[in-house]
Order: C-alpha cells, then sequence, then structure tokens
C-alpha cells in the first residue's frame, strides 16, 4: 500500500500506532537534552561505572549499575533521562489522530503528552497490568518496557524492562496484551512503525509468529534519513518502509487532511453475527405453524415474539422459567450465562425467548454465525456499541477463542449468552472457566418445571398431538409427561413422532432418495452429524463423500431433503434434532450408516492435522454419541454393530495410541459385558494416557471405576468383591479431585445399591462396616456438589444415587452405632 493510501486509512480511524526509540527525536527531557536512543541507555550506565568499553546490552550494564551505585540512583538516572520536559509539533500532530491502538518500546510520556496537547487522554499501562482492569481500549498505551512514571523500587524489578531485545520479545509473548496485539494486527488496515529498530525495539518475527506473510502489505516503517541500511533491510522482510522520518512523515499527513473527506458513515451489516431486529408485522397462528415449531424445528421468530407478549392469544412456543431468572441476575450484575440442554430439550428456543425478551428492553442483541477474518473486529465493534448488547454463541465448545476475545474487549453492559450439549458442557466447563472464570450462572434445561409441564401438556392438548392419549385427563397427561418421560420436551416429542402416520411421513422423506446413492449418503450423514454433534459445509460433505455431485443445485433445492435441512449460504443445518434422531431410530438406515461412518472415520484420518476435521473424529467415535444414533438403550441388537464399528477403525492412526479412543472402545465392550476384553482397553487407555502430557484422566477413571463395579456384580464372588469395590470407591472418593460439581462419580456410585444387593448380606461384619463408611462418603461428596450447584441445575442421577445409598444406611443403621 502507498503512503498516501496509508494515510487516509490512519484519518479513518482503524490503524495501530507502535513507536520505538527513533519517535522520541526532538523531544526533551527535564535536562533539555534529547531522549537517548538505541545503545545510549547501556553506554550511560557503563559510563557512571567508570568503564569505557560498551556492549550494546542494557541488560548487563544495569545489573553492573545496581551493583556499583544502587537501585535509588538507578531510578534517578531514569526519571532525569527519560521524565518529559518538551515535545515537538510533530509529536503533537500524532496525538490528535484517531488511533486504534497504541504500543510503544519507550519508557517516556511523549504519546501520553501529545494527547494532552490535542485536548484528550491516553492511559498508560504495562505488561504487569490486568488487560480486563481496561474497558475502552483506544484510549489505551501499552508501554512494553515500562512507564517512566510508574518508576518506584518495586516496579524496577517486576514492571521496568532494562534488558535486550530479546527478552522484551519474550515477556511480551508471555502477557496477556500480546493476544490483543495479536487480535489487533488481524482486524486493523495498517500498522505503522515509527522511529523503530529490529534490535534494540522488538523481535517482530517472533510477536508476529506465522501471520508475517498476511500482514506484510499492511505493515509500514516510518524511520529517519539517515537510518542505516542494515536495519532497513531487516525491516523491508516485515513491510514497507520510508526514510523520511517523523518530520516527513508529518508532513504528508498534512498535506492530506487538506484534502481528505471522511467516508459518510452508514449502517454496518455484520458477516460473523446475526443481528436480531423486532419485526412490525402480526401474523395469525395456524395449527401447521406450531406443528413446524415442534416436528420439524422451524421456528417463526415473529409468532415467537407474540407468544412472548400474548401467550394466551398465541399460544406457540414455551417460555421457560429460565428466561426471567436470566434478566433478574442480569439486572444483578451477573454479565456471563451458560445454558445447557441434551438434544431436541429446548436450548435453541430459550436462546430466542432471551433474544426476543432482550430487544424488548432495548438491547442490540447479536448470534455468532461463522468465523470470518473479521471476526475479532466485529467483537470489539459489537463492544463498542452504546447501551446494552447481548452475545449470544451455540455451541460455544468450538469457540472458546472468540469467548476470550469477547472478554478482552467487552464492557460491563455487554452480556455473554453461551449454549451446548449438555454432554459436552460436562466435558468442557475447565476450560470454559480458564476464559471467563466461574463467576458465571449456569441453566440446565433439560427438564421441565411443574409450571412449564402443565403448559406443554395444554400446547399439545390444544394442537391434537396426544395421539393415542388424547383422551387422559389433564391430570395424567402431566404424570405422563412428568413420570414416563422423565419432564422432558425430547422424549416427549419423541413419543409423538412415534404415532403410524407421523412415521409413514418421516420415511417418505428419506426412502425416495435411496435411488440417488450420493443423495442418500449425504441425508443419513447429515441426519448423523446432528445426533453426533458436529457441524459440516456443504464444501466439507463434499470432500468427505467424495461426491462432486453434491454440488449440484439440485442437490441443495431438493425439494425432500429441504423438509429436513436448510442449506443457507452453503451450511448445513438440520432444522429439527428430534425430527433426525427419531428418522434415524426407526433402525431402518443403521446397516448402511456403519459403512458410512467408517469411510468418513477413515477420510478423516488422513486430514486429522486440520482442527475441524480432528473435532469430527472425536464426535464420531464417541461411545454415547454412537449409543444415541443407534438408540442401543432400546434395542439392544445394535450393540453389535457399535462393536463392529469400532473393529473396523481400531488400527488406523489417529486412534491406535488415542486414550480417547480405547475408552470409548472399552465403554462399548462394557455396554455387552464384555469384561474380559474392556478391562484389556482400560489398560490400554491409561498406558496411552500416561505418554500424553496433562491428560485429564477424569472419565477415564469413573467408566474404570464403573467397570469395577459392574464386573465384581456380575461376576465376582465374597472373595474378590471388596477388594474391587475399595479400589472403584478410592477413585469416585477422590479427595484431590477438584472438579465437585460433576456429577458423574455419582451416577457410577449409584451401582453400590446392586452392589449391596449381591454381597452385602454374606459379608464379614467388618466388610460390612467398611462398605456402610463408604456410602457415607459419597454422601458427604453429594453435599459438597449440592453446595456448589445450585437445586435447578443439579443432575437427576444424583438424588438418585442419594436416595438410593440413603435408604441402604437407614436399612443398616444398627450396624454402624
Amino acid at each position: 500500500m502507498s503512503l498516501n493510501n496509508a494515510i487516509e486509512k490512519i484519518l479513518t480511524g482503524n490503524c495501530l500506532l507502535f513507536t520505538g526509540s527513533g519517535f522520541g527525536y526532538g523531544a526533551k527531557n527535564i535536562q533539555d537534552k534529547e531522549f537517548l536512543l538505541g545503545s545510549g541507555l547501556s553506554n550511560l550506565l557503563y559510563q557512571e561505572c567508570g568503564i569505557t568499553e560498551h556492549d550494546n546490552d542494557l541488560k548487563s550494564a544495569s545489573e553492573l549499575f545496581l551493583d556499583d551505585r544502587g537501585e535509588h540512583e538507578l531510578i534517578e538516572i531514569l526519571k532525569r533521562e527519560f521524565t518529559l520536559k518538551t515535545i515537538t509539533e510533530d509529536h503533537s500532530l500524532i496525538g490528535t489522530l484517531p488511533w486504534k491502538r497504541i504500543y510503544t518500546t519507550n519508557y517516556d510520556q511523549i504519546l501520553e503528552h501529545s494527547y494532552i496537547a490535542a485536548g484528550n487522554l491516553l492511559t498508560p499501562v504495562s505488561l504487569i497490568d490486568k488487560i480486563d482492569q481496561y474497558k475502552d481500549f483506544r484510549k489505551l498505551c501499552v508501554h512494553l518496557n515500562g512507564y517512566i512514571d510508574s518508576l518506584t523500587p518495586n516496579s524496577l524489578n517486576h514492571e521496568f524492562k532494562l534488558t535486550n531485545t530479546s527478552y522484551l520479545t519474550t515477556d511480551f509473548i508471555n502477557s496477556q496484551w500480546v493476544d490483543l496485539f495479536r487480535s489487533d494486527i488481524q482486524t486493523c488496515d495498517e500498522i505503522i512503525f515509527i522511529g523503530f529498530s529490529t534490535t534494540s525495539d522488538l523481535d517482530i518475527s517472533r510477536i508476529i509468529a506465522e501471520k508475517i506473510t498476511s500482514i506484510k502489505e499492511k505493515c509500514l516503517f516510518i524511520v529517519g534519513p539517515q537510518e542505516s541500511s542494515l536495519n532497513i533491510k531487516r525491516l523491508e522482510k516485515f513491510g514497507e518502509v520510508y526514510k523520511i522520518g517523523l518530520n516527513g512523515f508529518v508532513n504528508e499527513i498534512k498535506e492530506k487532511q487538506k484534502t481528505f473527506t471522511p467516508p459518510e458513515e452508514i449502517t454496518y451489516i455484520f458477516k460473523s453475527f446475526k443481528q436480531f431486529s423486532l419485526s412490525d408485522e402480526l401474523h395469525s397462528l395456524k395449527d401447521d405453524d406450531f406443528y413446524e415449531l415442534m416436528l420439524k424445528g422451524n421456528l417463526n421468530s415473529t409468532l415467537a415474539h407474540q407468544s412472548l407478549i400474548d401467550f394466551n392469544k398465541y399460544p406457540y412456543i414455551l417460555k421457560r422459567e429460565e428466561v426471567d431468572t436470566f434478566f433478574e441476575k442480569v439486572n444483578g450484575g451477573q454479565l456471563n450465562f451458560v445454558v445447557h440442554s441434551n438434544l431436541g430439550n429446548g436450548k435453541t428456543c430459550y436462546l430466542h425467548c432471551v433474544a426476543l425478551t432482550a430487544l424488548h428492553q432495548r438491547y442490540n442483541v447479536f448470534k455468532f454465525e461463522q468465523y470470518f477474518d473479521i471476526t475479532n473486529a466485529e467483537v470489539e465493534r459489537i463492544c463498542n456499541l452504546k447501551g446494552k448488547n447481548l452475545i449470544i454463541i451455540d455451541g460455544y465448545s468450538n469457540d472458546l477463542d472468540l469467548i476470550e476475545t469477547v472478554e478482552r474487549f467487552r464492557k460491563s453492559n455487554t452480556i455473554l449468552l453461551i449454549a451446548e450439549r449438555s454432554i459436552v458442557n460436562d466435558t468442557i466447563y475447565d476450560a470454559l472457566e480458564e476464559k471467563i472464570g466461574n463467576n458465571y450462572t449456569s441453566f440446565n434445561l433439560n427438564h421441565l418445571h411443574n409450571s412449564e409441564v402443565l403448559e406443554f401438556s395444554k400446547l399439545l392438548t390444544s394442537y391434537g398431538l396426544w395421539g393415542k392419549d388424547a383422551g387422559l385427563s389433564l391430570e395424567s397427561k402431566r404424570r405422563r409427561i412428568n413420570d414416563d418421560f422423565h419432564a422432558t420436551i425430547r422424549l416427549t416429542l419423541l413419543d409423538v413422532l412415534k404415532s403410524p402416520d407421523i412415521r409413514s411421513r418421516l420415511t417418505n422423506l428419506i426412502d425416495p432418495l435411496k435411488s440417488n446413492k450420493p443423495f442418500y449418503h449425504a441425508s443419513l450423514l447429515i441426519l448423523s452429524s446432528n445426533i453426533l454433534d458436529f457441524s459440516l459445509t456443504l464444501e466439507e460433505l463434499v470432500y468427505l463423500l467424495d461426491e462432486e455431485l453434491l454440488n449440484n443445485p439440485s442437490f441443495y433445492n431438493n425439494s425432500q431433503l429441504n423438509e429436513l435441512i436448510d442449506f443457507k449460504n452453503r451450511t448445513i443445518k438440520i432444522n429439527s434434532s428430534i425430527l433426525a434422531e427419531s428418522i434415524l431410530h426407526s433402525n431402518k438406515y443403521h446397516h448402511d450408516l456403519i459403512p458410512l461412518l467408517v469411510n468418513l472415520v477413515k477420510k478423516l484420518n488422513q486430514t486429522r492435522a486440520n482442527k475441524n476435521h480432528h473435532n469430527i473424529l472425536k464426535s464420531i467415535i464417541s461411545h454415547s454419541r454412537l449409543q444415541k444414533l443407534f438408540n442401543t438403550t432400546e434395542h439392544n441388537d445394535f450393540r453389535k454393530l457399535v462393536i463392529k464399528f469400532f473393529e473396523e477403525i481400531k488400527n488406523l492412526e489417529y486412534c491406535t495410541t488415542n486414550p480417547f479412543f480405547w475408552l470409548q472402545y472399552a465403554m462399548a465392550r462394557l455396554e455387552i459385558r464384555d469384561y474380559k476384553v474392556a478391562d484389556q482397553f482400560f489398560n490400554s487407555a491409561y498406558a496411552f494416557a500416561q505418554k500424553r502430557a496433562n491428560f485429564d484422566t477424569f472419565q477415564l477413571d469413573n467408566h474404570y471405576s464403573r467397570f469395577l463395579l459392574e464386573n465384581e456384580i456380575f461376576n465376582g464372588d465374597l472373595e474378590s468383591c471388596m477388594p474391587q469395590f475399595l479400589k472403584a470407591h478410592a477413585i469416585l472418593n477422590n479427595r484431590n479431585d477438584q472438579n465437585n460439581n460433576r456429577h458423574y462419580p455419582f451416577k457410577v456410585a449409584r451401582n453400590y445399591s446392586k452392589f449391596y444387593d449381591s454381597f452385602f448380606k454374606d459379608l464379614p461384619e467388618q466388610d460390612k462396616k467398611i462398605f456402610l463408611i463408604s456410602c457415607q462418603e459419597i454422601l458427604r461428596r453429594i453435599d459438597e456438589y449440592n453446595s456448589a450447584v445450585e437445586e435447578r441445575n443439579r443432575n437427576r442421577v444424583v438424588k438418585d444415587c442419594f436416595e438410593a445409598l440413603s435408604s441402604i444406611l437407614l436399612k443398616e443403621s444398627a450396624l454402624l452405632q
């Protein structure tokens, strides 16, 4: 980019400024002298110690001075040399420009004073300052080496950098501020370096890392007319170099300002985010609208809005109690919210209800859609909007970096609402807390509250969806949802979809595609992806199935597929997860699915270095997801299909030494009670886990303890049962485990009841007491869980475990007297 075009970009306000030691040329310190440049400070320190030889090593010079003269004299010299007295007109003009952000390797106050001269404020920060303490980043100047006004004996040892380029670069890379800088270089229009040297300021190549090629076009270096040809050669690797000095640069800016006309303000159209808005239209509510929502997942935003305003007139969408709780918490100061549910339990509808309610309260509401190069810039733009902002991220486990970006830019007027499937949320929250800390409110939407069960029952009755149960009383229907369907939307609707009429209609959506093999395989894979919890673009689908025919409009415009799948913008989205699950649970397609998934894993194995492909692999081999896909809880025969799947892929490079794979395979063997082989696979999982740094064995430990208990219950005897029980109990009652808000140990500990039924009456009295004390220890852990997790978010298995173990202790209370 030419200098003229770069200056235009500067004047529009989206450019970075990075100043090095040469930027101070012409300014005077309190001694009325110019600031020391390059090796000037190290030479001065050596001279003060009586040493005439110079090696340009500031770290060595400062350490020698400290030993010889002490820290107070060093501070005095630094204050004298770098406290500002006057700046030039050129510096003052720099302070009038609308910089996106400013970074400097200098100690002095030149930039801060240039802003003051222009009637503005610039806040100096250093690398030890916490980034979350500052919300308006446009008014910050990041002093990488420290700031002279903050210099004290304490900051001399921590904040102030008297070191060489290599050490400074390392400190910067290890600080929070480098993430902001790397984000800035991606999202800014130009990066202007003034008075910068690769030898005395910063090692740019290490900071920018792999992005050098991609940003070279927007890096511009302003150096003095006398700059060495060697430094210019080094700088030219990173961008365009202009030997015009600060004065020449300022003169060019002044010339451009004479003719520059700021671009007209236009309404920004977000690319990475969908911005919600309220419609002025009114729709009449028809039965088909409700069927489309409940059975196909097609939500009409206008009807949802009308329903939230007047549910009696527009009985369309079930408003969850957590919607009002969300805004109560927001009004109480909470900024972070996590919502989770299993497939089909109303997470999407909940997010929509919150979004519409927020719009009513005059929030700017945005939902993340897709990553682009400008995503970080759009986050910053949202966070800088006036008023109240709500950012929604659904499926947050793949967007932790985005969450970190939101945390970096937002102020207290921006609320973050993130959502995930429960099974993923339970395993990812540690990584989440690294991004947002533990100050968040969590909502579990899996189970309807009593009032919601009643309203949901009324809705199904109103639209005639109870089928054979239509004649039941309202109370009987309520009990059916509560007892038979565990107060879940998903199980209730899956039962609705079992009606012969609806089942026939669903079959007719897929069966006609069998004559077109590419279309048929693509439809099965897309439906499976929803249950296996991974997303695909049309391009990825073409690649994975190796079928160019899928690029043909006849595929993504197919009327039958469009009943199930939304191909908007060449992305692929299932309209209804419940519909997808119901179709695949019919078992008609399972024998076609196994070879399809095996071939898919083999293809992904070749490209597993791709992050998205790696994540898809992990989703596909997840045993719990395969259970749901093949509905093995209701159809035991299909457990053998899952075993066949693992057998087919176990020798692939992704699987052979992967502890996660061997854990999933062990779980599949455990499900068919093949305990001998399961034991071998658990041992393999542990062996490979030990070879991976920081591998979290929490899941592996819990499933292994389940194996120990089940194996004894079905195959054990009085001689082996207690040693194996105690081994399992030691895992479940691990006092060093910090995961006191996870329910998995209690899910496994429910097996204590079966163990009790199998062995307790024949155990020696001492072993009986040990078993009962173990039950007490689990109950204490449940108390810790209940203290850590709000009641509405507690998993039901914890209550089941509590009731089972409490019953045992009550029955055997005499033994513990």
